[in-house]
C-alpha cells in the first residue's frame, strides 16, 4: 500500500468516526423550537403582560435549551396565513398557531393580580396536541415580576433538558 491509498483510508477512517460521534449527539444537541404567544391580562394592564411575555422569550432563550421565535417572523407569518395571535389563548389555538410555525413548542400564559401578581404559563407540545409543563409563579411587586419569570423560564428549561436526557442513551 502506498502513502496515498493510505492517507485515504486514515481520512475515511476519520470522517467516519466524526460522522458516527456527531450522528450520536445530534438529538442532544437539537433545541426545541418554541413559539412565545401574547399573555392574557388579568386585573393588570396589558403592558405589564407584554413585558413578562418579552421576559420569558430573553430568559427562555438565554437558558441555551430552546430556539426562541422572534415576535417579527411570527406575526409576519401568521399575517401570510391570515390569522392573528390575539386571544389565544388555549391549547387547540396555541396547536393550530404553532403548526403554522413549524414550532415544536408554543408557550401560552397569563399575568394576573388579585393582591399578588401571579404568572401562569403553559408549554404545549404541537406534536403531541397537549400541554407538556405547567407553572406558576407569584410576585409581590411589579419590581418582583422580572426575577419571578426567570425562575419559571429556569424550570421550564430544566424540565426539557431532563426530558432530553430520559430519551438519549
Amino acid at each position: 500500500m502506498n502513502k496515498r491509498e493510505r492517507f485515504f483510508k486514515v481520512l475515511i477512517l476519520f470522517l467516519l468516526t466524526i460522522t458516527f460521534l456527531c450522528s450520536g449527539n445530534a438529538s442532544a444537541l437539537e433545541k426545541k423550537k418554541v413559539a412565545v404567544l401574547d399573555f392574557d391580562a388579568k386585573n393588570v394592564s396589558k403592558t405589564y403582560a407584554d413585558i413578562a411575555k418579552d421576559i420569558l422569550e430573553i430568559n427562555l432563550h438565554n437558558t441555551g435549551a430552546f430556539v426562541v421565535l422572534e415576535r417579527n417572523q411570527i406575526n409576519l407569518i401568521l399575517q401570510e396565513q391570515g390569522l392573528q395571535i390575539s386571544g389565544c389563548t388555549d391549547t387547540t389555538c396555541a396547536v393550530q398557531i404553532g403548526k403554522f410555525l413549524s414550532a415544536d413548542l408554543v408557550v401560552i400564559g397569563s399575568l394576573s393580580k388579585i393582591t399578588t401578581f401571579t404568572l401562569s404559563v403553559k408549554m404545549v407540545d404541537i406534536g403531541k396536541g397537549s400541554i407538556i409543563l405547567a407553572d406558576t409563579e407569584k410576585a409581590e411587586t411589579e419590581d418582583d415580576i422580572e426575577n419571578s419569570v426567570k425562575r419559571l423560564a429556569m424550570r421550564f428549561a430544566e424540565k426539557i433538558r431532563g426530558e432530553k436526557e430520559k430519551i438519549t442513551p
